[in-house]
């Protein structure tokens, strides 16, 4: 009895570290909306709100985490095309809001209104193997590198890929950047526009020297040059996507390239999957047991050739380390299987 209890334990043990219900689940804040690629759902009210939209057709493959510019508080506006466009590519968006009126104290609040988003939408998706890409355009952008910098702390996962679209000036939101942790190595692209006159270059620079510890072979500053007969990167240029293909190869390719990058560089086996899996196998292990001593107390440690033959028919050369336990375990099993013992394994 008492063996039973402490494998159940240890069953719910290993369903809460593969991301079991240790917490009750986030209950929807409004209602559901359908896009052309996908379903969009809110959660959070006010400030803290996020919207998670996940694709309508295929299991997701990534996640976009997309920061707006100011006062542009609902993925349906000039962000749904660029948004669908990423369902269809696979990746479920998360949309914080991080912000209700437009009033310039929400600068200095927003940092901590993203960060309520983004632990709700996180709390929702349960995907932590997924790879993490954020994009973020004016203070969005600014508020993407805050995310990025401080994401261990925020208890979210920290995105693989940044991609800051003319970015605000990150002093207006934190003067002293005291709240800004140090630069993470993971691939980044900042765009300026030669003809912004709203947020200028002075956030990408100040940005850029924060940078500096990066190696330049994972930073990218790119400065987008205005043509008389063609395109035109004042500050509002990125909101002309949905009906110019030209800004869209301009804007949308460098998103999807880093994406695509996330994807290759994050490609193990997903987390939740294995823990899935290696749950019988241990419960099994330890019911086999009916002595909990060993377990109590610092065990040696010994070498078989795999965990699964531990509950087979007999163990092989000394490959993979396992606890006393395994080797109590597969002792049992060879003793069972075979004429005589494997030498020195049948101590208990």
């Amino acid at each position: 009895m008492v063996v039973q209890r402490l494998a159940v334990a240890a069953g719910a043990l290993v369903l809460t570290a593969c991301g079991g219900t240790s917490t009750p689940p986030v209950r929807q804040s409004g209602s559901t909306v359908a896009t052309d690629a996908g379903i969009a759902r809110p959660y959070g009210r006010g400030s803290s709100r996020v919207w998670v939209l996940t694709p309508k057709a295929g299991e997701p493959q990534s996640v976009v985490v997309f920061i707006h510019g100011w006062t542009a508080t609902l993925p349906f506006e000039w962000h749904q095309a660029w948004l669908d466009h990423l369902l269809e590519r696979g990746s479920t968006v998360v949309f914080p809001v991080y912000q209700t009126t437009g009033d310039e104290g929400e600068l200095v609040t927003a940092r901590l209104d993203l960060r309520a988003g983004l632990y709700t939408a996180f709390r929702v998706l349960r995907q932590h193997d997924l790879p993490v890409v954020v994009a973020g355009y004016s203070v969005g952008g600014a508020l993407a590198f805050f995310y990025a910098a401080d994401a261990p702390g925020w208890g979210v996962p920290r995105p693989a890929g940044v991609y800051s679209i003319f970015p605000a000036d990150p002093l207006g939101m934190d003067p002293g950047l005291t709240h800004l942790g140090p630069p993470p190595r993971v691939q980044t692209l900042i765009l300026v526009g030669d003809r912004d006159d709203t947020v200028g270059r002075y956030g990408a620079d100040t940005f850029w020297t924060w940078l500096r510890p990066v190696s330049s072979g994972l930073k990218t500053y790119r400065l987008l040059h205005s043509n008389p007969k063609g395109l035109f990167f004042d500050h509002e240029a990125p909101t002309s996507t949905p009906f110019d293909a030209a800004m869209r190869r301009v804007f949308w390719q460098p998103l999807d390239e880093l994406v695509a990058r996330a994807r290759r560089l994050t490609g193990a086996r997903p987390r939740r999957r294995y823990c899935a899996r290696m749950l019988p196998t241990f419960v099994d292990v330890l019911l086999a047991r009916r002595q909990i001593a060993p377990y109590l107390r610092p065990m040696p440690v010994y070498r078989y050739e795999s965990l699964s033959r531990l509950v087979g028919t007999g163990c092989g050369s000394s490959t993979r380390t396992i606890s006393r336990w395994g080797r109590s375990r597969c002792a049992a099993a060879s003793t069972s299987s075979r004429s005589s013992p494997r030498p020195n394994a049948g101590a208990a």
